[in-house]
């Protein structure tokens, strides 16, 4: 399944260090908005009487520095933008697929600009996302949610990196009547009745060449897991249903996958694939179906949390150290285990380190979780087992250096290789609670 995972944790780690200075977050953030502070400070201006506007409105501008729209235009050889109708019988992936080859050859290009929110966000557009998260909140669904749920999970203007859109009123018009109808009291029940009711009305396609966008998703009525995925998180929050997106990177197959997650009133999460399964369908296939047991599981966040590795940064770029992929294997649906593993070839570089979890060369040794190694001993929290892995290190921060062989792990967290013998040269300790 083709996703696109956005690596921007080298920005947004840049920026963090910024908010725990003794220059205020807020002043932070409008002084990085630059020549568009004034857009911001209007926003501002407009809730001063208002107390709780103003503090959901303080939180948006203070967290915005450190998110990135990518808008993929494909352009025809003289510069002009094109694109092509991409909807077939059958949602042909091999017609798709030949559709851009054959662009391609032609001499289209497809070209990527990146906004910084902070730069380009108006006061409008911040207004109007703002009055539409409260008139939801009150709901029977949404009602019960606390402050700092409602600001994390229902008030953000964007799931991912996909082009920042002006539709939540026009989606709160269009569903959020719709909702209302099936009279349910729970964001859970809200959810369910609402991704039910519109199956079959999106389509699931692999081959994607350009990042989604909310506009492109609605008009071809079709795209790959993460568009779908940031599709649905700006509907459902639209009518007042606490979601994010859940990711993985497969350990058994090639690239990964995106899907959708809703809050319940306790906090707890619920995986779902939008358009497509209810949370106990998702459950199922994806603790029972071996190829589609994720080996570790990530939410995209609006409100970044710094990463804690106990461990000076080695500088290499991976999306799973990015402070806006907050690790949550723990509470999904197969009990995680903690891998600590000695060495048996002293392959490292240092004395200390941080080292990188990565698929087999199935996946192309993608990165699937980090770690640290002490001398020989390396620990790697919250791994899902029945799956094989190598672990290695970035001496340069630019390049993977292998440590092991491929070795496998089980569901017990009994680990199988040519460098391990059981437990006997590595230990695994089930995460505890």
């Amino acid at each position: 399944m083709k996703r696109h995972i956005i690596y921007l944790f080298g920005v947004v780690l840049l920026l963090l260090p910024a908010c725990t200075t003794h220059v205020d977050s807020l002043e932070w953030a409008l002084r990085q908005a630059g020549k568009n502070r004034a857009e911001l400070e209007k926003v501002l201006q407009h809730y001063e009487s208002d107390s709780l506007k103003l503090a959901a409105a303080t939180f948006l501008i203070r967290k915005m520095p450190y998110h990135i729209g990518f808008c993929d235009t494909l352009f025809t050889p003289d510069g002009i933008s094109y694109m092509p109708d991409i909807t077939y019988p059958g949602h042909n992936e091999a017609q798709i697929k030949h559709v851009f080859d054959s662009l391609f050859d032609c001499g289209y290009y497809i070209r990527r600009t990146k906004e910084r929110d902070v730069e380009v966000m108006t006061s409008d557009f911040l207004i109007d996302n703002i009055e539409c998260a409260f008139e939801v909140w009150n709901t029977p669904w949404a009602g019960k949610l606390d402050f700092e749920a409602f600001c994390r999970y229902i008030l953000p203007y964007r799931a991912s990196n996909e082009p920042l859109c002006p539709w939540r009123r026009k989606m709160l018009r269009k569903y959020l009547p719709m909702v209302r109808s099936f009279q349910v009291g729970t964001p859970v029940d809200a959810c369910m009745a609402l991704n039910d009711s519109l199956k079959g009305s999106f389509h699931f396609v692999g081959i994607l060449p350009v990042y989604p966008s909310i506009e492109m998703v609605d008009r071809y009525r079709q795209s790959n897991c993460e568009g779908l995925a940031l599709y649905f998180i700006f509907l459902l929050r639209s009518v007042g249903i606490p979601v994010a997106i859940d990711c993985t990177t497969w350990a058994k197959s090639e690239d990964g996958h995106s899907w959708c997650s809703v809050m319940d009133n306790k906090g707890g999460w619920h995986g779902f694939a939008a358009n497509e399964m209810s949370c106990e369908e998702h459950r199922k296939m994806f603790s029972e179906k071996r190829k589609l047991i994720p080996p570790k599981v990530y939410r995209r966040l609006f409100a970044p949390e710094p990463v804690s590795m106990d461990m000076q940064d080695d500088g290499y770029r991976t999306y799973v150290k990015n402070p806006l992929f907050k690790d949550v294997t723990d509470s999904y649906y197969v009990p995680p285990v903690n891998i600590m593993l000695d060495l048996q070839r002293k392959l490292y570089s240092s004395d200390e380190g941080l080292v990188y979890l990565c698929a087999s060369s199935i996946n192309q040794h993608r990165v699937l979780g980090v770690g640290t190694r002490r001398g020989d001993r390396c620990f790697i929290k919250n791994v899902v087992g029945d799956n094989t892995f190598v672990l290695a290190e970035s001496p340069d921060g630019k390049t993977l250096h292998f440590l092991t062989d491929t070795f496998y792990v089980d569901k017990s967290g009994v680990m199988k290789g040519p460098d391990i013998k059981g437990c006997a040269n590595g230990t695994v300790g089930k995460k505890n609670g």
